[in-house]
C-alpha cells in the first residue's frame, strides 16, 4: 500500500469521525499500514458512505426502513452488487427487484469477478479487471431489455438453491450496497 493510499484511507476515516461516526475499536496506524476498523453510525453526508475507500474500513449505515435502504443503495453512482440479508424470501426478492445494481446477493457476501456481463449500471467501471475490454463497445453496438434483467434475477436464487437463505451465522460485507434486515 502506498503512502497516498494510506492517507487517502485515513481521510475518509477522519471524515467519518469529525462528522459523528463512531470508531468500534481503535483506529491504528503504522506507516501505510491501517488495521481493520468497523465505523458505526456512518450517515450520507459521509464521504465514507459514497467512496470506496480500498482497504480495511468497513462503514455501517443504519437504515429506519426498506424504502431508505433501497434509495441509499441506488443513489450511488456505482452498482456492480449490491446484498440482502433477511430470513424473509419474498422480501428480498422484492428489494432485490428494487435495486439498481447489476447483481445482488441474497445472505451472502458480494462475489467478486469475473464481473456478470451485461449486469453492470451506473459508473461502475466496466473493463478495469482486464476481462471486459470490449465492453464499451460491444454494449454500443447491441441493445439489452428487460430479458436481461430475469438473467439478473436468475443469479440472485442461484444463491437461494446453494442453501444461503435462512443461515443465521452467516455474516457478510458489501459496502454501501448491504441491506441487513
Amino acid at each position: 500500500v502506498t503512502e497516498s493510499s494510506a492517507n487517502f484511507i485515513e481521510g475518509l476515516v477522519m471524515d467519518a469521525k469529525q462528522k459523528g461516526a463512531t470508531f468500534c475499536q481503535e483506529y491504528r496506524r503504522e506507516g501505510n499500514l491501517i488495521w481493520p476498523l468497523l465505523l458505526d453510525h456512518v450517515r450520507p453526508d459521509m464521504r465514507i458512505a459514497w467512496e470506496e475507500p480500498f482497504g480495511p474500513v468497513l462503514p455501517v449505515i443504519r437504515i429506519n426502513s426498506v424504502e431508505e435502504g433501497i434509495h441509499h443503495c441506488n443513489a450511488s453512482n456505482f452498482g456492480l452488487q449490491g446484498c440482502v440479508f433477511t430470513r424473509d424470501i419474498n422480501k428480498a426478492i422484492l428489494i432485490s427487484d428494487a435495486m439498481e445494481t447489476g447483481t445482488v446477493q441474497i445472505n451472502s457476501a458480494p462475489a467478486r469477478g469475473p464481473d456478470h456481463f451485461p449486469f453492470q449500471m451506473n459508473d461502475v467501471a466496466a473493463g478495469l479487471e482486464g476481462q471486459w475490454n470490449w465492453f464499451p463497445r460491444h454494449y454500443q453496438q447491441h441493445q439489452y431489455d428487460d430479458e436481461d434483467q430475469e438473467h439478473r434475477y436468475q443469479f440472485a436464487i442461484t444463491f437461494i438453491h446453494n442453501g444461503l437463505i435462512g443461515r443465521d451465522s452467516q455474516v457478510g460485507a458489501g459496502g454501501a450496497d448491504c441491506l441487513l434486515l
